[in-house]
């Protein structure tokens, strides 16, 4: 095979010569002078103090280091440095874990987990106190001074740990404005002068007071017809008989009547007032002191009124006498019923009925009885009068008899003479009737109605005379 590697033509001694390119310029080069970094040397000897380019030895050689400094990688082919002690190398010398701990001055705790186990470092709790179940049960008795510390103490409590927050001053009162919750008001020592007071009484006297400033009402309704029953009523009173104001003594001789009022006031469907025969209760007069009757009658001063307080549902003549002085603050409840009131500028007695008397004066009631009861066949009050007439109103449901009429009873037992009588039809759309006999039995009297007959109407009638 024909050599065709490539051959180095020289001339030696002017003898040409071919010899192998590398070999020939390896037994040279190395003894070519050169100057490197500003010194002589051959080829040979720059190479040999050589090394080839690498990109990590590039980058250190680019660190700048300095005395107790370290150089580490902060990525690939980059270097910093850190500062590094004395004490550091001497750990970093450390063949071990315990030659470390040697080192570093640490006791066997170091290597110990944090926790409440057994073998445990301990960890105190978020307020920075060993936690409760890592202490162990001391009793009281065993710390001096514990027990006498913890007897002048009480348990905790939210009602007063609230009342310890409230700012007392001179002459406060704490009052509770909610659960748990206080504030002061004052309380003057004349406030206090009636808090000690042991009944009312005390109370009574320390305001200075009588014992009637203060009434009592019994029995009373503030809702339903009561309390306007006790109105209507007193708007009607009438009666009394002979009525007498002699001597500053109101004297009257038959009762004072108030009606109509409902039966749920009154199962009598009225109230009474019959003269007293004994003297007014302290307790109902409003000096306190009791007040004289006699058989001259009640006394009253200036400005005094005398009342008839009815028990609410309780018969017609279940009252109670009071005597009130009307020139002070007073309001009457709805069952006192206005008996009579004195007027001492002119000296004249206002009745309850409307009547007014004047002193020395006597006189008649206009009425003096209000009766009615209820019959099969008719319904009717009878109004007597200290004249001797009376009068009877009435409204009845008839039969009419095939010639319209009827007779109407009105049941009277004692009457004198002859009596009147008118009837009207109390039907609308009805005939109008008229009386064709009057009452000359004093039973009743006959009506008769025009135009109808055997049929059952009513008829409103009055009829009056005299009854004694």
């Amino acid at each position: 095979m024909a050599d065709t590697s490539v051959k180095l033509r020289t001339f030696e001694g002017g003898v040409p010569n071919e010899r192998d390119p590398i070999a020939f310029m390896a037994g040279i080069l190395p003894q070519v002078p050169v100057v490197v970094r500003g010194q002589g040397t051959t080829v040979g000897a720059a190479l040999a103090n050589a090394q080839l380019i690498d990109a990590t030895l590039t980058a250190l050689a680019g660190v700048t280091v300095a005395a107790d400094t370290l150089i580490y990688a902060t990525g690939p082919d980059a270097f910093v440095t850190t500062p590094i002690t004395a004490q550091a190398r001497a750990l970093l010398d450390d063949a071990s874990q315990a030659a470390m701990q040697t080192t570093l001055g640490l006791g066997s705790a170091a290597v110990l987990t944090a926790g409440t186990a057994a073998g445990n470092v301990p960890v105190l709790d978020g307020g920075a106190k060993l936690p409760v179940a890592l202490l162990p049960a001391i009793a009281i008795s065993g710390v001096t001074g514990l027990q006498g510390t913890l007897d002048g103490k009480q348990p905790l409590d939210a009602t007063l740990t609230a009342l310890a927050g409230v700012t007392t001053t001179a002459n406060k009162l704490i009052y509770a404005t909610g659960s748990d919750v206080f504030a002061t008001a004052d309380l003057t020592s004349f406030a206090r002068s009636i808090l000690d007071d042991p009944d009312a009484p005390t109370v009574r006297a320390t305001l200075g007071l009588s014992s009637t400033d203060s009434l009592t009402f019994k029995g009373l309704r503030t809702t339903g017809g009561g309390d306007v029953d006790y109105r209507h009523a007193q708007a009607a009173a009438s009666g009394g008989g002979t009525v007498s104001w002699i001597g500053l003594r109101l004297k009257w001789t038959s009762r004072f009547f108030y009606g109509p009022i409902s039966l749920a006031s009154s199962p009598d469907g009225y109230v009474a007032a019959i003269m007293p025969t004994a003297n007014i209760p302290a307790a109902n007069v409003y000096s306190g002191v009791a007040r004289s009757v006699t058989t001259d009658g009640v006394l009253l001063s200036d400005y005094e009124a005398l009342y008839a307080e009815h028990t609410v549902g309780g018969a017609a003549t279940a009252i109670a006498y009071r005597i009130i002085r009307y020139d002070t603050a007073f309001v009457a409840p709805p069952n006192w019923l206005l008996v009579a009131a004195y007027f001492a500028d002119d000296s004249t007695l206002k009745l309850g009925t409307g009547q007014i008397l004047r002193s020395g004066e006597s006189q008649s009631a206009s009425v003096d009885q209000f009766a009615g009861s209820i019959a099969a066949d008719a319904s009717y009050a009878i109004q007597r009068f200290p004249s001797g007439q009376a009068e009877i109103k009435g409204s009845s449901v008839v039969t009419l008899d095939a010639n319209g009429r009827a007779v109407i009873n009105v049941g009277l037992t004692a009457a004198a003479g002859t009596w009147v009588a008118i009837a009207c039809n109390g039907d609308f759309g009805v005939s109008k009737s008229q009386v064709i006999s009057g009452l000359y039995t004093s039973t009743g009297f006959t009506a008769e109605f025009q135009g109808i007959a055997n049929t059952t109407v009513r008829v409103n009638w009055l009829v009056w005379g005299r009854w004694k």
